[in-house]
């Protein structure tokens, strides 16, 4: 009271929803003693969610080790889960629990890879073997849960999902067409290449079958010869013959990333053919010159190098990145076509741009080119387990031909047992068109291809036992040729050779339509003749070369004009068989060889062998022949006569020429990455290079987006794979894919499943056509890979889990549905630095505690369990203007009455309910 009597009243605003959520909160831990206590009385039996007193969980901390313990068992370990391990593996332990504790356990295994690695006093050296280790324990980790089934609860792999989004990519058709950069710093710059450039036609083709020719005279400008100017002249007269085809001037200047320094990145500028679908738009040079293709390997790397080789001395006409240094990557040949595209074959253990790369350690890639070292399309076969790819030809219509080797299977393919023998054909467009896997129960490999004139396909290679078709073992290691129709239909199996070590090093048809066969047998060089007919003829004849002696092999062999030329390494300084002269002695060392032999058809005579090399160790890897002019490809670490080291005690690639008598013309020494650099792969085109180079442009028909716009050819899930998609609790369905299968086509296989309950749908990105599956409210869908190597999941791009969007009305959920734990994980933690290795030390932990929140999910008691998620959702509905109790309601009607003579029944004062 004051102190004149009078009664002083303070009228505070109350939260109702505090009230009502209060109340909520004291009815849900009513609810939970009740449960406690129910529990408690009941009968003291061991419940059924329970374990074994003996039983310990993997993280009580009563068990210990020393750090140093835990990393040498850590890297020794082969397996990081073991769901039998003896610490839990007894009676009375359920097997969803076996299951969390043998995860729990290999995660445990990965923390102490990355506690190591995190250490900032950890030597440098170290941090790849722990890197490497825990790669590959994180792969068995996310392999196991990812088809993990749990009766009790749900465990995800990565964090929760609402949606499925893939990662692979499929183009869509487009008519502009975007080259390489052709100029580098200011675009009104005059272009030294054209400043002499020799005219050259431009040809459109209409809808309706007509063709218009536009010449290109550079000669007729006027002003500076830039890119800008270059390109108004160009389609001022395409508009005059009346085409709708434009070249434009675009920069493609890369994105600087780099915020810490003040250097602004060299301008790029490159050329753009903006077509129309009714115009097929050609090139030709009136004056072009012979052009070499050279793969290169670097660290990690390789580039496509293009020479001029008319001139003087060889030009460099532009490089382009093979790959990078994200992953492994092995560069073995390159081809070119009849139009002038070119293929370049390697092997790699990283993605090829949105490809996911499923090896375990290495996959086949293929990149097609055009002349101006455009990319057309990339590649990866999609091999599950390792395959190489260990040669490479070209038939008549642009279809790649593969030869290497393989372990376990290819898609649906049936392994012979041990390595495989791989054949693979992929059309113009990058399809594959058929893939062969054979070979004996032990290991063989394809290591040689050739094409005939009627595009029938020769493969050689090396098999230990006996290969399917032939008339039995030799002894040893034997050689092979296998002839294929176009469809891939085996024709005949030849098995020869000692009974020593024999394989089949290269394979050429001569100008007869013969099979020229170069093999390695028990480390002596030989050349055989075959007819193409059967495989029972006798050779028609056959010549040694000598002993190719230690790190001696055969890289290349060409039959033309009737020569036959071989090329490889070897230590022999008299390498001569057959009477052979010497038109260029040994360095010393291993040296690069070329020898010629003179084929009559019926008999073949020896004619010269010259060497190529330094006093250390060369290698020829590439030859290739034209009119005449022998072309070599390889790498020394020394310096050719006549050239330049690019780094001095550094590997360096080298391309060089030989001429009719066997002596040197030149050599060129070149770098690739660091410096460091391997010529691998070496192909010729007489009319090659051209003043189309320098605008990017290439030789022949233009193809932008070259390649099919098909699942199976831009990405690594083969025809074949397959995964499963459920809707909530009804029977999963499996969804296969088919050859040639679009985004489209897979997308409505999908709603087909879904209906009202989900949705398959394209997303449209910047690169191409990305797919998304996503349930409606209130639904659930589970993607599970396929079987072993026909996983499509892994393929796409799509994680494999469940994927849920909750509903909004909780009192319609689904009460029995199994609670939904989620490890978070993803696949890019690394041990290479001391922070990454922090991070993926968080990642993990966090993993970890999700499987402990887990592990009390499943044991708490059924009843306690069910009374506190009924008290939880009367608490949410409280908050949200649920029902407020009787005594409540009876409380605050006479705060009401209170308030209204207190101020006299004025209108303005609000009631409380």
């Amino acid at each position: 009271m004051s102190p004149c009597g009078g009664l002083i009243v303070a009228i505070v605003s109350m939260d109702l929803s505090a009230l009502a959520g209060f109340t909520g909160y004291t009815n849900m831990m009513l609810a939970a003693s009740r449960a406690s206590r129910a529990a408690a009385s009941k009968e003291a039996t061991p419940a059924a969610n329970t374990i074994p007193a003996d039983v310990k969980t993997p993280w009580d901390t009563s068990v210990s080790t020393s750090d140093t313990a835990r990393l040498v068992k850590a890297m020794q370990a082969k397996s990081l889960i073991d769901i039998h391990d003896s610490s839990f593996d007894k009676e009375g332990v359920s097997d969803d629990y076996k299951k969390l504790f043998a995860l729990y356990k290999g995660l445990s295994t990965l923390q102490t890879l990355a506690n190591a690695a995190a250490d900032t006093k950890a030597p440098a050296g170290t941090l790849a073997g722990l890197n490497k280790r825990f790669q590959d324990g994180f792969a068995q980790i996310t392999k196991y849960t990812s088809g993990l089934e749990l009766d009790t609860l749900s465990l995800l792999t990565g964090p929760k999902q609402t949606a499925a989004k893939s990662t692979g990519v499929v183009s869509r058709s487009t008519s502009a067409f975007t080259s390489n950069p052709v100029v580098q710093g200011d675009a009104q710059a005059s272009m030294p290449a054209l400043e002499n450039a020799s005219p050259f036609t431009i040809t459109v083709k209409r809808g309706n079958g007509t063709a218009t020719n536009v010449n290109i005279d550079l000669s007729e400008m006027t002003g500076t010869r830039n890119i800008g100017n270059t390109i108004n002249f160009i389609n001022g007269k395409l508009a005059a013959a009346g085409i709708q085809t434009r070249l434009q001037r675009v920069d493609v200047t890369p994105a600087d990333t780099n915020t810490k320094d003040t250097i602004t990145p060299t301008k790029q500028y490159a050329v753009r053919v903006n077509g129309y679908a009714s115009e097929t738009v050609s090139f030709a040079a009136s004056d072009t010159s012979t052009a070499l293709y050279m793969a290169n390997q670097g660290k990690g790397a390789g580039e496509l190098r293009k020479l001029d080789v008319d001139g003087a001395a060889p030009a460099t006409v532009y490089k382009a990145a093979i790959g990078s240094s994200d992953g492994d990557m092995n560069v073995k040949s390159t081809v070119v076509d009849g139009e002038g595209n070119v293929f370049v074959m390697g092997t790699t253990a990283a993605d090829i741009g949105t490809q996911v790369n499923q090896s375990s350690s290495s996959d086949v890639m293929v990149k097609k080119y055009d002349s101006a070292g455009n990319l057309l399309w990339s590649k990866l076969l999609g091999a599950t387990t390792a395959a190489d790819g260990l040669a490479l030809a070209v038939d008549s219509k642009g279809a790649a031909v593969i030869a290497g080797q393989i372990t376990g299977k290819l898609g649906t393919a049936i392994s012979a047992g041990g390595k495989d023998s791989l054949v693979v054909k992929l059309n113009s467009a990058g399809e594959e068109v058929f893939a062969r896997q054979v070979g004996s129960a032990l290991d063989d490999g394809a290591t040689a291809i050739t094409i005939g004139p009627d595009d029938a396909i020769y493969v050689g290679g090396q098999v230990k036992g006996k290969m399917a078709g032939a008339a039995g073992s030799i002894g040893g290691t034997d050689a092979y040729v296998i002839k294929y129709d176009t469809k891939g239909t085996r024709v005949y199996t030849r098995q020869f050779g000692t009974e020593g070590d024999d394989r089949v090093a290269a394979m050429t048809i001569d100008d007869a339509g013969d099979l020229v066969v170069a093999t390695t047998e028990g480390g002596q060089g030989v050349v055989r003749k075959f007819s193409t007919a059967n495989a029972t003829s006798p050779e028609i004849w056959s010549q040694t070369l000598g002993n190719l002696s230690g790190g001696g092999a055969i890289a290349g062999l060409v039959a033309e004009n009737g020569s036959i030329y071989v090329a490889g390494s070897t230590s022999n300084d008299s390498l001569t068989g057959g009477g052979a002269t010497i038109a260029t002695a040994s360095s010393g060392g291993v040296d690069g060889f070329v020898f010629k032999l003179d084929d009559s058809g019926s008999s073949v005579a020896s004619d010269f062998v010259t060497y190529l090399g330094t006093n250390g160790s060369d290698r020829i890897n590439g030859l290739a022949v034209s009119n005449g002019r022998i072309f070599v490809a390889g790498d020394t670490k020394g310096t050719l006569p006549g050239a330049t080291a690019t780094h001095p005690d550094t590997q360096n690639a080298f391309a060089a020429e030989i001429d009719a008598t066997g002596a040197q013309v030149w050599a060129s020494q070149f770098g690739v990455t660091t410096g460091e650099g391997y010529g691998r792969g070496l192909a010729v085109d007489t009319g090659g290079a051209s003043v189309l180079d320098a605008l990017g442009l290439p030789k022949g028909t233009l193809k932008p987006g070259g390649q099919a716009h098909t699942i199976t050819a831009q990405t690594t899930a083969r025809a074949g794979d397959y995964f499963t998609i459920q809707l909530n609790d009804y029977a999963a369905r499996k969804i296969t894919i088919d050859p040639g299968e679009t985004m489209t086509s897979l997308v409505r296989k999908l709603n087909s499943v879904l209906g009202l309950n989900g949705k398959a749908s394209i997303a449209r990105t910047a690169a191409g056509d990305t797919l998304k599956i996503e349930p409606k409210e209130g639904q659930t869908v589970k993607l599970k890979a396929g079987a072993g190597n026909l996983d499509a999941l892994a393929g796409l791009g799509l994680s494999a889990g469940q994927f849920t969007v909750e509903s909004d009305d909780k009192t319609a959920a689904d009460s029995d549905a199994l609670p939904t734990y989620a490890l978070g994980l993803k696949a890019s933690y690394s041990l290479l630095s001391t922070d990454s290795a922090a991070t993926a030390r968080s990642a993990i932990e966090a993993a970890m505690s999700a499987i402990r929140t887990a592990y009390r999910e499943l044991t708490m008691d059924p009843a306690l369990k069910k009374q506190m998620a009924e008290a939880d959702s009367a608490e949410k509905k409280g908050k949200t203007g649920g029902t407020v109790p009787a005594y409540l309601q009876a409380q605050l009607a006479n705060y009401n009455s209170g308030l209204q003579r207190l101020t006299g029944g004025s209108s303005t004062t609000s009631s409380l309910l």
